[in-house]
Formats: C-alpha cells, sequence, structure tokens
C-alpha cells in the first residue's frame, strides 16, 4: 500500500522529465516511489494514424509508447491515470475508451484537455468515464463547470515566470477555495509542481484534489 500524502500527488508525463518523460521506464518509476498516487500522460495519433500513441508531440522517429503497451503495464499498478488528448478526435476518444475497457481502467481514469479538445468529448453521454477540462484563468472556471459539468478542473500555473505568483495571489485574494466548495463535486487539480516549497503550500490550500509533479523531490 503506498504511502499517501495529504493531497494526492500525480506524476506529470509519469514523473520524470526530458527524454524519459511519457515512457514506460516512467511509469515503472511512478509504481515505485511511494506518495506518488497516479501518473498523467499525453496521448495521440501516431503519424500513420493507426494506433495511439502516448506523447506529447507529434511522434517524428516511431519510437513513442503505444497506448496499449502503457495500459497493460498500468492494468496492474494501483495508481489513478490522468489521461490528456492532444488531438479534439471523436474516433481518438472512442478508441482510448475501448482500450480502457479492456484493461479494466474506465473506474480510474479522468479523460481531459484544454477547451478546444474538449469540445468533441461525449459530454452528453460519458457511459462511466470521468471527463475534465484544464481552466487556462482562474476566472472562467465557473463558465467551464457550468457549461461542460466536468469531473474534474485542472489548474495552475505554467513556465512563465508571472504565472505562478499570480496564481498564488488569485487563490488568495479571490478565494479560489470558495469556488472548491461550492462546486464540491469536480475534483480540482493543481500544477505543474517543481518544488517542495510549492508542494507544501499546496498542501495548506482547501480544496484541492491533487497536484501533478515533474519529477520527485524526496519530500515526505
Amino acid at each position: 500500500m503506498k504511502e499517501k500524502n495529504k493531497i494526492k500527488v500525480v506524476a506529470h508525463r509519469g514523473w520524470s522529465a526530458g527524454k524519459n518523460e511519457n515512457t514506460l521506464e516512467a511509469f515503472k518509476k511512478s509504481a515505485q516511489e511511494k506518495g506518488v498516487d497516479g501518473v498523467e500522460f499525453d496521448i495521440r495519433w501516431n503519424q500513420k494514424r493507426d494506433k495511439i500513441i502516448i506523447s506529447h508531440d507529434s511522434d517524428l522517429t516511431g519510437e513513442a509508447l503505444e497506448l496499449e503497451e502503457g495500459l497493460k503495464f498500468l492494468a496492474n499498478e494501483d495508481l489513478e491515470l490522468f489521461i490528456e488528448l492532444k488531438e479534439g478526435d471523436k474516433d481518438l476518444f472512442s478508441q482510448t475508451v475501448v482500450s480502457l475497457n479492456k484493461y479494466n481502467l474506465k473506474q480510474k481514469t479522468l479523460l481531459f484537455g484544454f477547451k478546444d479538445i474538449v469540445a468533441s468529448f461525449p459530454w452528453g453521454n460519458r457511459e462511466g468515464i470521468r471527463l475534465g477540462i484544464i481552466s487556462e484563468y482562474p476566472w472562467e472556471i465557473s463558465k467551464d463547470i457550468n457549461t461542460f459539468n466536468p469531473d474534474s478542473v485542472l489548474i495552475g500555473w505554467d513556465d512563465r515566470w508571472w504565472t505562478k505568483p499570480a496564481f498564488k495571489i488569485v487563490w488568495t485574494l479571490f478565494s479560489l477555495p470558495k469556488i472548491c466548495e461550492k462546486y464540491s463535486n469536480v475534483d480540482f487539480a493543481v500544477g505543474v509542481v517543481k518544488s517542495e516549497e510549492d508542494y507544501n503550500w499546496l498542501c495548506k490550500q482547501e480544496g484541492i484534489y491533487c497536484l501533478t509533479a515533474d519529477k520527485p523531490f524526496g519530500w515526505k
């Protein structure tokens, strides 16, 4: 049984950075790391559009991990799956659900994406699959929830230096915890965390279901 943190930790792109992200090696690392509750990874079609691959960008080398291989491994691990679709394609969505059913993973999986991607999701007929949306700006959270009725909303900051302090200010001054409380049926995920300091700060905030992190930092 994994050691649990105050809020769940989800390994961003498989709990690895650089060339090892979105790989089977990264998933294996996640499965062995205490305190890791799930893995997040990206999927898209390969160049021939005949297989679904685990990759953030287009696979120009043909070496990307196939979704089937990744799910086969993850089916035997105690990890939640956060799968970001990188293409707004109904066939990509439906074939992914078929694979999740094949490995009995649907109940512990969230499929999500940016707004232009999730517009193709079957929000009115989910068939038991959990769906989420990335809300890029805090002031759009309520609008996104009212429009899509997601199971999860993913918020946070990016690599631009000002987005993290801006997020923390908005969280504090504009009472994002009240939004989390208002929509208590929605899971809120925050990321991407790159330091133990940010992890500790998030653990003190109310209403957060989980955070995503790039790599282990040795926190307890």
